[in-house]
C-alpha cells in the first residue's frame, strides 16, 4: 500500500519579519512531497516514507505517532530510521491482528509538515492453526489409534482438535467424529468400534477463533480376524 502526497505551507509574517528572514528557510513558502508505504501483518506493520529532496535535507527526524482507531487518544511512538537511500524506516511491534491503526508522522524541524494528517492502515488477521496429519498405529481388527500434529501462529489458543472418519473418502456429511481436547502439539486418540477387515479414511482437523484448519487425508486397513 503506497501513497504520494503534496501539501503546500505558506507561513506568514508580518512584512518586517519577512524582510528580516527572507533567506530563512521556515519562512520560504513550500511543497512537501512524501510517498509512504505501510506492509501490515497481524502483529507488526512496516513502515517506509520518502521525502522530496529540499524536505530531506532540512529533517533531522521522524516520529510516527500511532494507535488502535477505538482509542486514537492515546498514541504511541516509535523512532524512524534512515538509511543510506534516504528512505525512513520504522517497525511498528506487539499490534493486535485484525485491527484498523490511526498513524502520522511527525517531522522535525516542525515547519517542514507542521499539521500532521492522520491515516489508517489495518492489521490481518491470524490464520487458521496448521494441522499435519499422521499415519494410524496400534491396528486391530475393530480398533486403531489416529494421530496428528498441531501447530498455530504467534502461539494463537487452538481450541479443539480431533479427528474425522469414514469408510467413504468423499462423504462429509455421515462422517464421524473423534475429539482429542485442545492445545498445540502431538495429540492422538483410539476408536475400538470399527468394522474388521475395511478401509477407513481419516483427517484430523483442529480450530482456533480465527477457523478451521484440516490435515491430509489418510487410510488404513482394519485386520481381517479369519487370517
Amino acid at each position: 500500500m503506497e501513497r504520494t502526497y503534496h501539501y503546500i505551507v505558506i507561513l506568514f509574517g508580518t512584512l518586517l519579519g519577512l524582510c528580516a528572514c527572507q533567506n530563512d528557510p521556515q519562512w520560504t513558502p513550500r511543497v512537501l512531497t512524501m510517498t509512504d508505504s505501510v506492509a501490515a501483518t497481524y502483529k507488526s506493520a512496516d513502515m517506509y516514507l520518502t521525502l522530496d529532496d529540499s524536505s530531506q535535507a532540512i529533517a533531522n527526524k521522524i516520529v510516527v505517532l500511532y494507535a488502535k482507531s477505538d482509542n486514537a487518544d492515546s498514541f504511541s511512538q516509535v523512532v524512524m530510521n534512515r538509511d543510506a537511500s534516504g528512505v525512513w524506516r520504522a517497525q511498528l511491534a506487539n499490534l493486535k491482528d485484525s485491527c484498523t491503526y490511526n498513524y502520522k508522522y511527525v517531522i522535525e524541524p516542525l515547519f517542514i509538515y507542521p499539521s500532521p494528517e492522520t491515516y489508517t492502515f489495518k492489521t490481518t488477521p491470524l490464520p487458521p492453526p496448521i494441522v499435519y496429519t499422521k499415519e494410524a498405529t496400534n491396528i486391530s481388527n475393530t480398533s486403531a489409534m489416529l494421530n496428528a500434529e498441531v501447530t498455530s501462529i504467534e502461539n494463537d489458543p487452538v481450541i479443539e482438535r480431533g479427528f474425522y472418519y469414514n469408510l467413504i473418502k468423499e462423504d462429509t456429511i455421515f462422517r464421524k467424529q473423534l475429539k482429542c481436547g485442545h492445545g498445540v502439539g502431538s495429540f492422538g486418540g483410539t476408536i475400538d468400534t470399527l468394522r474388521a477387515n475395511a478401509t477407513y479414511y481419516y483427517v484430523a482437523y483442529a480450530k482456533n477463533v480465527h477457523g478451521i484448519a484440516y490435515g491430509d487425508t489418510l487410510q488404513f486397513n482394519t485386520l481381517n480376524p479369519y487370517e
